[in-house]
């Protein structure tokens, strides 16, 4: 498996890209690769950027899933490229700037994700996942983001530091 040498040291930031081992023990995330906006001691909040991307008509047509419980917010997060346009854009990494609203949006920029919702993880369990080989670090860019296909983002997230998902073994005396 990858190897976190000072893991122990590691303050994991906003913007940062993880992908899902293939031995992850949630099999809901399976295969997936996530963008974290926020990161505090109690709480780490992330975007999947390689689910189904929802097109125009239905970015408010879904409710929102919270902690698993169907809520009646539908709040939506857009990963987009810098647009003047959008206010309250914050900024998680070179060319990717996210906005979250409730709101149909007015117009879309030209280079734009939209998911409902964010994933919620309490910290000291992610963590410990990550240690325990769950969750790898991985070069994310706005061209994973925006420009790979949806179903080729998990494995090109582990192209990205030289690994072929393909190949890793539970387990491995060397990782």
């Amino acid at each position: 498996m990858y190897n976190f040498h000072n893991f122990r040291d590691h303050k994991m930031q906003k913007g940062e890209f993880l992908a899902s081992s293939p031995f992850i023990s949630n099999k809901l995330l399976y295969n997936t690769v996530i963008m974290i906006l926020e990161c505090n001691e109690s709480i780490v909040s992330a975007i999947k950027i390689n689910q189904h991307k929802l097109n125009r008509d239905e970015h408010y047509a879904y409710p929102i899933c919270d902690e698993g419980k169907i809520s009646g917010q539908k709040k939506m997060f857009f990963l987009h490229d810098e647009d003047e346009r959008l206010k309250n854009s914050e900024k998680l990494a070179e060319n990717i700037f996210v906005t979250s609203t409730e709101q149909k949006m007015q117009f879309y920029p030209k280079k734009y994700y939209a998911v409902h919702g964010c994933m919620n993880f309490i910290y000291s369990e992610f963590i410990e996942d990550i240690k325990n080989g769950e969750w790898v670090n991985v070069h994310g860019s706005s061209k994973l983001v925006f420009d790979t296909p949806v179903v080729k983002r998990w494995h090109d997230a582990y192209k990205t530091c030289g690994i072929r998902p393909e190949m890793i073994q539970r387990g491995c005396a060397y990782c």
